[in-house]
């Protein structure tokens, strides 16, 4: 897999420090890791999935298509930022018209006569206002001025071949009253794009860690800012098997994108009940580590000593101050 730098990838998507974030429905951990094909792969693909999905929805909610040129963000572009060759046919069958991503019905391909071009904040009551597509834009223009526009290359005769990804989730409204998350956030979550150029641009993070740490955020944000989890729910939530999860939680600790309290781990327990471990996201990416750092890990322990130890604690806690 090729990686671009955090510098490249910021000045590729012409990357500026209003487009922050985009509300991703939290229940589309479910929809992904419950699609048979998704997990037919040998490493499934839920965590490209989902990483595509943020991206295609970014690239609409901020109207990347109206100072992008076509081909930095297409489906060969994206391919690249996710960390794959923009030949490669693997992701196809997730990405392409009536894939996967299309038949659970999170988008869908349209023309880009129908591509945000620039979109619009209502200041007064501080919300977002919408969008301009390249459609109404040149319906505002006169026959001649297109036509001379054309004439110098400046507007392409081929746009009615190229296509784009349309978030369904985010633009439509689903059912009465409930609107797109664009404009309804409830039940989302919101991932800084800083956290999506950190996993981007290192080989150690990617799509796997980016899933985990939207899924941990999205559940830290249903829960107060922290969230007791195991690992194993954390597989069965994303779909991530086991040695993938444990490399990516690993990374994400390391470069300080999560934080674990980590509970000891006891050795023949048996039916014993322990606590999960803790977690909470790391949203300011100026605390996050350009060098993998040391971090606390549990500690290993019998039954024998998990006893004594918790035995030791009850004396503690029952003695007279």
């Amino acid at each position: 897999m090729n990686y671009y730098t955090e510098e490249e990838l910021k000045r590729n998507l012409q990357f500026n420090e209003r487009e922050v974030t985009v509300p991703l429905p939290n229940s589309i951990f479910e929809m992904l890791a419950t699609n048979e094909k998704l997990l037919e792969a040998k490493a499934p693909h839920t965590a490209v999935a989902y990483t595509y999905i943020f991206i295609v929805t970014w690239l609409y909610r901020f109207a990347k298509y109206g100072t992008l040129e076509h081909e930095e963000c297409d489906v060969k572009a994206i391919k690249k930022i996710l960390g794959y060759s923009s030949i490669t046919k693997d992701l196809d069958y997730i990405v392409k018209k009536n894939g996967v991503l299309e038949q659970i019905g999170l988008i869908k391909t349209v023309s880009f006569k129908q591509a945000p071009i620039s979109w619009h904040w209502d200041k007064e009551n501080n919300v977002f206002d919408g969008f301009t597509t390249y459609d109404e834009e040149q319906s505002e223009r006169f026959p001649e001025d297109i036509q001379w526009l054309k004439d110098r290359g400046i507007i392409e005769t081929t746009i009615r071949n190229k296509k784009i990804k349309y978030p369904i989730f985010a633009v439509d409204d689903l059912e009465e009253e409930v609107y797109g998350t664009f404009w309804n956030p409830d039940n989302t979550h919101m991932i800084p794009f800083k956290v999506f150029l950190k996993c981007m641009t290192n080989e150690k993070l990617g799509c796997t860690a980016f899933m985990i740490y939207g899924y941990l955020h999205s559940r830290c944000g249903m829960n107060g800012g922290s969230i007791g989890v195991s690992i194993e729910t954390i597989s069965a939530r994303t779909g991530i098997r086991e040695s993938s999860r444990d490399r990516a939680l690993d990374a994400l600790k390391k470069y300080n994108l999560i934080k674990c309290h980590a509970e000891d781990f006891i050795v023949g327990k048996g039916d014993l009940e322990t606590p999960a471990n803790t977690y909470e996201t790391v949203v300011n990416a100026n605390l996050f580590n350009d060098e993998p750092q040391y971090y606390r890990n549990r500690t290993v322990m019998s039954l024998e000593q998990y006893e004594k130890h918790q035995e030791v604690i009850e004396a503690f806690n029952n003695s007279p101050l």
